[in-house]
């Protein structure tokens, strides 16, 4: 081959397109980079006094003080000083249904653990059964079936593996699509039950009480409301979003009052130590087309054997075709028909969304002052110490989210739903450099 030949193929549009594409990837890769990591051109100790650095104002080194959490139900978009009180026997009435359109579902005194969990049931039906009895309201096993599979999720995703991996990359969506992955899932859950029925029969009392036990600490908590209270009612008559408040403070106890006044006070003097975290709070109900009936189920069998009768055995009797859903499904096909022309008209319904993720974000990097506003952190006034000589310090941040939610796991409302399910995560990074899990500031 001449040199001539070799230039010309090396000219050629595919190997153009190629360098291109090669030149396209590689200045995609560093601007996202640049994105996430703004100083990593710049060297912070060389080029900057230590006068002129920003420093975390919440140490995250071991034996730091401690952090606590408490997270509300309310029927209010805002966060009010009432959800802090705890006995309003001094205060009005006005006080008193304010607060009672807030419930505490959540408190921890002290998070030792990078990820938390915990999962409630908010129902108006009596969750109280003697013995063994269940609760034969169909909504309150449904969201108990939702739990337990939110939950076996979780553990799967914790415990790595295959089905793991993919669901933790693509949200369950490439399983639903793959009939592979699919199979994979079917087997795993059949050896599962298969593995537990016979560990189950072959266990001794000691192991079986222990078991007990374990599943009683996985149970949900049931979260009992008043049908004609002011948060259920609000919720499914008027169908007005729920929404989650989220406080998390520092260097002390979680906060409660006896008296409004008091929990203001409090408030007022816990932000006035920067040992308080700006509310974070996320709507529980999403209004968008509908998605939840499905198309009415046509089964091959059916249609086989109309083919079979009426062009085979000439019998006629059957006078609709089984596909012909308006005739063999009447109520399904008008549900779906309906549907459809709300969805072609953007018609919206409710939706519940059943998983919250709450996460803290923590950074121990030190910002120069003049490229502080890059962190995206909240800066907050302190005094000048060895520790913050630059009279500033930034704050970690909370982020409430629901993503990883598809359209399929939000649960329709209507005025027949009884109780509905709650998954609340919590995620932080403990380890000074941040690989202990939770939202890394560059993600953030």
């Amino acid at each position: 081959m001449s040199i001539a030949t070799t230039f010309k193929s090396l000219c050629s549009l595919s190997t153009l397109a190629s360098l291109l594409t090669i030149l396209y990837m590689y200045s995609a890769v560093s601007n996202l980079y640049n994105l996430m990591h703004p100083l990593h051109s710049i060297d912070i100790e060389n080029e900057y006094n230590a006068n002129e650095l920003i420093h975390p104002l919440w140490s995250k080194k071991k034996g730091a003080a401690p952090m606590s959490l408490s997270v509300y139900l309310s029927a209010e978009e805002r966060f009010d000083v009432g959800y802090v009180v705890q006995n309003e026997e001094e205060d009005y009435n006005a006080d008193k249904d304010r607060n009672s359109r807030s419930v505490l579902l959540w408190e921890e005194a002290f998070i030792s653990s990078p990820s938390l969990s915990k999962s409630f049931i908010l129902t108006t039906t009596n969750s109280k059964k003697s013995g063994n009895e269940e609760n034969d309201d169909a909504s309150f096993r449904y969201a108990e079936e939702w739990i337990k599979q939110a939950e076996e999720e979780a553990a799967e995703a914790a415990g790595g593996g295959l089905l793991a991996a993919v669901s933790s990359s693509s949200s369950g969506g490439i399983e639903s699509t793959s009939v592979l992955l699919s199979l994979y899932n079917s087997v795993v859950k059949t050896l599962n039950k298969i593995t537990s029925f016979f560990s189950s029969s072959e266990t001794t009392t000691s192991s079986s009480e222990s078991s007990s036990v374990t599943k009683e600490e996985k149970q949900p908590n049931i979260i009992s409301l008043d049908p004609q209270g002011p948060i259920w009612s609000t919720f499914i008559s008027n169908a007005t979003a729920l929404y989650i408040h989220v406080l998390i403070t520092h260097n002390t106890k979680p906060l409660h009052s006896d008296t409004r006044y008091g929990a203001s006070q409090l408030l007022r003097q816990t932000d006035a130590n920067n040992d308080l975290l700006p509310v974070g709070s996320i709507s529980l109900l999403k209004y968008t087309p509908p998605h939840h009936i499905a198309k009415p189920t046509r089964f091959l069998y059916l249609d086989l054997l109309y083919l079979c009768r009426k062009y085979m055995l000439a019998d006629n009797a059957q006078e609709y075709p089984p596909w012909d859903t308006h005739y063999s499904d009447p109520v399904q096909h008008q549900h779906y028909q309906t549907a459809k022309l709300h969805q072609e008209e953007g018609i919206a319904h409710p939706y519940w969304k059943p998983e919250v993720s709450v996460k803290l974000v923590e950074d121990t990097q030190v910002y120069p002052i003049d490229l502080a506003h890059v962190s995206g952190m909240e800066f907050k006034r302190v005094h000048k110490t060895a520790q913050h000589p630059t009279g500033l310090a930034y704050l970690p941040s909370l982020y409430v989210q629901e993503i990883g939610l598809t359209s399929e796991k939000y649960i329709h409302v209507n005025d027949t739903v009884t109780s509905v399910p709650l998954r609340i995560g919590f995620d932080r990074s403990i380890d000074e450099d941040g690989s202990d899990g939770g939202l890394t500031p560059a993600r953030w």
